[in-house]
């Protein structure tokens, strides 16, 4: 779980990034997703992944709990 402060959400984004974590050179990523955080709704949400040209990534999503307080 993470959790952090939000002092302008009016202009705050959201957002995640899938890594790749590799043992003999630099890490890359593999998928993103961002958004504005006035959009995100509490609840459990399937977050859809993109590539680095945010071309979405078919079957590829991320399953969440968001908590607004």
């Amino acid at each position: 779980a993470k959790s952090f402060q939000v002092v302008a959400s009016e202009v705050a984004m959201l957002g995640f990034r899938v890594m790749d974590k590799d043992t003999l050179g630099s890490d890359g990523q593999l998928a993103q997703f961002y958004c504005p955080l006035e959009a995100v709704r509490p609840g459990y949400r399937c977050v859809p992944l993109f590539d680095e040209a945010y071309r979405p990534l078919p079957g590829a999503n991320l399953f969440v709990k968001v908590v607004l307080s």
